[in-house]
């Protein structure tokens, strides 16, 4: 364990202190030198309480879930942004593979109705929640409660706009619009569910970046911008909770025939492609279903291209 620095050390004991009566006291799990009592938000209560009465408080930190309509063995899988093309496949799949599905989408209730229809006809249960990911707010309201009773044991954030134009008249809405879905959107997301997930010990986030993160694309400075800045998140975050046993990797995919590619011209792009075709949703779906559902996982922390070649 490396050393820590002082400051890091004091933020940290704060936050233990603060954390402790919530019992969230043990998931960050990194030694800075505090008494006991922080590390076990049950000590200073265990002389007037029961041994029976900590037990049943322990099992209560340990898990929340709660009548959902669901089994408790049944698997929850969140597609953040998942009403239509490669979020709409990745929750297809998804369910295909025995997950039940929260499926998060912002305003197109008709798409969204239709892929919770085609979700259910796999057998598996789906829950549409409309809301604006970029709004902490409507984020927490959404999934703070939700999240708590039962924690997902899939997270994929997939959430993603563009507003493509060249830097030089790039206006301030659009590059704000773009980082605020995009990037903003994955810090809403992951403060609402990140604590459950911890606390059970266990998950997979798949956070859906882009090859323009990768190696930059002309045009799209704030794009690029929003996905590099999420493929250094999810990093940061792979360090963070790895212990914990909470996987964490990125998607890049290239260029995807979805509603968002259909104006580009494949006579100029196509020769930049060694496969000589543009991806299909179904192409970033099989890989994301392997990430999140294979039991013999190792990846951890990776950026994982889904372009054809386009980046080598």
């Amino acid at each position: 364990m490396y050393q820590l620095e002082p400051k890091l050390s004091d933020f940290l004991l704060d936050l233990r202190r603060s954390l402790a009566h919530k019992g969230f006291a043990k998931i960050l799990n990194i030694s800075t030198g505090m008494p006991a009592i922080f590390a076990n938000p049950y000590a200073s209560r265990s002389r007037h309480i029961s041994s029976q009465k900590i037990a049943q408080l322990r099992l209560k930190q340990k898990g929340r879930k709660k009548n959902t309509g669901m089994k408790n063995n049944e698997k929850i899988a969140l597609i953040v942004g998942g009403s239509r093309g490669i979020g709409k496949a990745i929750a297809i799949r998804l369910a295909r593979s025995g997950f039940n599905i929260w499926l998060t989408y912002r305003s197109n209730h008709e798409a969204a109705q239709k892929t919770k229809e085609e979700i259910e006809k796999t057998g598996r249960f789906c829950e549409i929640l409309s809301f604006d990911v970029s709004d902490y707010k409507e984020t927490e309201m959404a999934l703070g409660k939700k999240a708590d009773e039962y924690s997902p044991d899939v997270v994929v954030y997939n959430a993603g706009i563009t507003r493509d134009n060249l830097l030089l008249w790039m206006t301030k809405e659009e590059w704000d619009s773009v980082l605020s879905v995009n990037l903003d959107g994955f810090y809403n997301i992951m403060h609402a569910i990140l604590f459950p997930m911890l606390r059970e010990k266990q998950g997979r986030i798949v956070v859906v970046s882009s090859t323009s993160g990768q190696i930059g694309q002309a045009g799209q400075v704030n794009y690029s911008a929003s996905k590099a800045g999420l493929i250094g998140a999810a990093k940061a975050l792979a360090r963070e909770v790895g212990k914990k046993n909470i996987i964490v990797n990125v998607v890049a995919p290239g260029v995807i025939e979805t509603d968002m590619t259909e104006d580009l011209s494949k006579e100029k792009i196509l020769p930049l492609i060694p496969l000589n075709r543009f991806g299909s949703s179904a192409d970033v779906a099989s890989v994301v279903n392997f990430l999140c559902s294979e039991e013999n996982m190792y990846i951890h922390g990776q950026v994982i291209g889904i372009n054809g070649g386009l980046a080598i």
